[in-house]
């Protein structure tokens, strides 16, 4: 199957769940089972959000409406942001994002570690560098996939799990909100930004001195 190039990824939530579901694992080579997710119009980060409680004892995951195959290579090197907020955080053992495609024919699994939520139910923002040297191999722990690797798996991709399960046993209720995956600016974007400031400063200098 060729892959399809994703276009602009940005969930906001703010006029329902978008397509998003979580997604419960027993081990990372699993395809696990998914679940619903539960909305609400207003009380995240900014504006809607979704939620979930824990749906059983495995490992839960925010799981994005990826469709099989689809190329986000063009998002290498540039930024997963997110903000989540729980109500437990005693379980760190799964605190990773997962990505998961194809690499030289096989599925491969690649995990980004995140750092876990705070103590209290305030949203804490992420933000995740996708390059192959912020992730692991799920089949070899502590391994960094090669950029060749890395590329296969963003060029096939097929699953992006945001992490969930942070409560020791099943009672913890995570959320999710504002969730966009960027791509790192062409050159010429960043000419242009610079221009533009460039400009700003010259056109505030020759006010000043009106």
């Amino acid at each position: 199957m060729m892959a399809v190039a994703a276009g602009a990824q940005s969930w906001t939530f703010d006029g329902g769940n978008e397509g998003w579901k979580v997604r419960d694992l027993s081990n990372y080579a699993d395809t696990g089972t998914t679940y619903s997710v539960d909305w609400s119009a207003t009380g995240g980060s900014t504006g809607g959000y979704i939620s979930r409680v824990d749906p059983s004892g495995g490992y839960y995951f925010f799981d994005a409406p990826i469709a099989p195959a689809t190329d986000y290579s063009a998002y290498i090197g540039g930024v997963l942001d997110f903000s989540l907020r729980g109500d437990f955080n005693d379980w760190t053992t799964d605190s990773y994002v997962v990505l998961r495609g194809l690499s030289g024919g096989n599925v491969t699994t690649l995990l980004g570690f995140v750092p876990v939520l705070p103590e209290t139910s305030e949203w804490l923002s992420y933000s995740l560098s996708l390059k192959a040297t912020a992730f692991e191999l799920a089949a070899n722990p502590g391994t960094v996939p090669t950029p060749e690797v890395f590329r296969d798996v963003m060029s096939n991709l097929s699953m992006v799990l945001l992490p969930a399960e942070f409560g020791n046993g099943v009672k913890e209720t995570t959320a999710l909100d504002s969730v966009r995956i960027t791509a790192i600016p062409e050159p010429a974007t960043y000419a242009a930004l610079l221009g533009g400031a460039i400009l700003a400063l010259v056109t505030i200098r020759r006010y000043r001195q009106r």
